[in-house]
Protein backbone atom coordinates (compact mmCIF):
# COMPACT_ATOMS: atom_id res chain seq x y z
CA UNK A 1 0.00 0.00 0.00
CA UNK A 2 3.25 2.57 0.20
CA UNK A 3 2.56 3.43 -3.70
CA UNK A 4 -1.35 4.01 -3.04
CA UNK A 5 0.10 6.15 -0.09
CA UNK A 6 2.06 8.19 -2.07
CA UNK A 7 -0.32 8.93 -4.51
CA UNK A 8 -3.11 10.14 -2.49
CA UNK A 9 -0.44 12.81 -0.87
CA UNK A 10 0.90 13.44 -4.30
CA UNK A 11 -2.75 14.42 -5.54
CA UNK A 12 -3.75 16.33 -2.69
CA UNK A 13 -4.48 14.15 0.61
CA UNK A 14 -3.21 16.09 4.08
CA UNK A 15 -3.29 12.83 5.81
CA UNK A 16 -3.20 9.01 5.26
CA UNK A 17 -3.44 6.16 7.29
CA UNK A 18 -4.32 2.19 6.89
CA UNK A 19 -5.44 0.44 9.73
CA UNK A 20 -5.68 -3.31 10.44
CA UNK A 21 -9.02 -4.48 12.31
CA UNK A 22 -7.94 -6.07 15.39
CA UNK A 23 -10.96 -8.52 15.59
CA UNK A 24 -10.95 -9.28 12.41
CA UNK A 25 -7.33 -9.26 11.14
CA UNK A 26 -8.32 -9.57 7.43
CA UNK A 27 -10.15 -6.47 7.41
CA UNK A 28 -8.00 -3.36 6.23
CA UNK A 29 -9.16 -0.13 6.70
CA UNK A 30 -7.90 2.89 4.25
CA UNK A 31 -7.99 6.54 5.15
CA UNK A 32 -7.75 9.80 4.16
CA UNK A 33 -7.91 13.46 5.07
CA UNK A 34 -8.55 16.14 2.00
CA UNK A 35 -8.62 20.06 2.36
CA UNK A 36 -12.45 20.06 0.91
CA UNK A 37 -15.22 18.28 -0.79
CA UNK A 38 -14.52 19.71 -4.31
CA UNK A 39 -10.93 18.99 -3.30
CA UNK A 40 -12.04 15.53 -3.32
CA UNK A 41 -13.90 15.89 -6.09
CA UNK A 42 -10.94 17.11 -8.17
CA UNK A 43 -8.54 14.26 -7.36
CA UNK A 44 -11.65 12.14 -8.85
CA UNK A 45 -11.84 14.22 -11.99
CA UNK A 46 -7.77 13.77 -12.42
CA UNK A 47 -6.82 10.10 -12.13
CA UNK A 48 -4.23 9.55 -14.27
CA UNK A 49 -3.88 5.82 -16.01
CA UNK A 50 -1.09 5.17 -13.71
CA UNK A 51 -3.21 5.86 -10.74
CA UNK A 52 -5.80 3.84 -11.85
CA UNK A 53 -3.28 0.93 -12.12
CA UNK A 54 -1.73 1.44 -8.66
CA UNK A 55 -5.69 1.37 -7.29
CA UNK A 56 -6.46 -1.74 -9.59
CA UNK A 57 -3.68 -3.70 -7.76
CA UNK A 58 -4.64 -2.71 -4.61
CA UNK A 59 -8.01 -3.44 -5.07
CA UNK A 60 -7.12 -6.93 -6.39
CA UNK A 61 -6.14 -8.17 -2.32
CA UNK A 62 -9.98 -7.48 -1.61
CA UNK A 63 -11.91 -10.91 -0.56
CA UNK A 64 -15.31 -10.95 -1.26
CA UNK A 65 -18.06 -10.82 -3.46
CA UNK A 66 -18.86 -6.97 -3.47
CA UNK A 67 -15.84 -4.59 -4.11
CA UNK A 68 -14.81 -2.61 -0.85
CA UNK A 69 -16.60 -0.30 1.10
CA UNK A 70 -16.17 3.58 0.06
CA UNK A 71 -17.51 5.74 2.81
CA UNK A 72 -17.33 9.51 2.91
CA UNK A 73 -16.98 11.48 6.07
CA UNK A 74 -17.44 15.30 6.04
CA UNK A 75 -16.37 16.93 9.77
CA UNK A 76 -19.12 19.31 10.96
CA UNK A 77 -18.93 22.52 11.83
CA UNK A 78 -17.52 23.74 14.74
CA UNK A 79 -20.42 25.55 15.91
CA UNK A 80 -21.71 24.32 19.48
CA UNK A 81 -25.01 21.99 19.38
CA UNK A 82 -27.34 22.27 22.30
CA UNK A 83 -28.41 19.25 24.13
CA UNK A 84 -32.11 19.58 22.94
CA UNK A 85 -31.24 20.40 19.50
CA UNK A 86 -30.00 16.90 18.92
Amino acid sequence: MEPIRLMRLRDGALRWNLFQDAAEPNRWLETMLVESWNGHLRQHARVSQDSAELEAQARSFHRGEDGPRVSHLIAASARTFDEDEE
